[in-house]
């Protein structure tokens, strides 16, 4: 029973430890601002990533009829 203990402890208190700090960081980020979130960068799918997933599901397809 010690050696579990042992093993377990240890493994909890590392465990808080990280949940503290990402919820620090969650904070320090603005996670509870009434404010909208907003990103630095624009996300849109241009044509390349529509060609590159045609190509993407036409490559799985031919893997799977193989």
């Amino acid at each position: 029973m010690d050696t579990l203990e042992y093993a377990i402890v240890p493994m909890v208190f590392r465990s808080l430890k990280i949940a503290d700090e990402l919820a620090a960081s969650a904070i320090v980020r603005g996670i509870e601002s009434p404010y909208k979130k907003e990103s630095y960068y624009v996300s849109r799918i241009a044509a390349l990533d529509y060609f590159l997933i045609v190509v993407s599901v036409g490559a799985a397809v031919c893997c799977c009829l193989l």
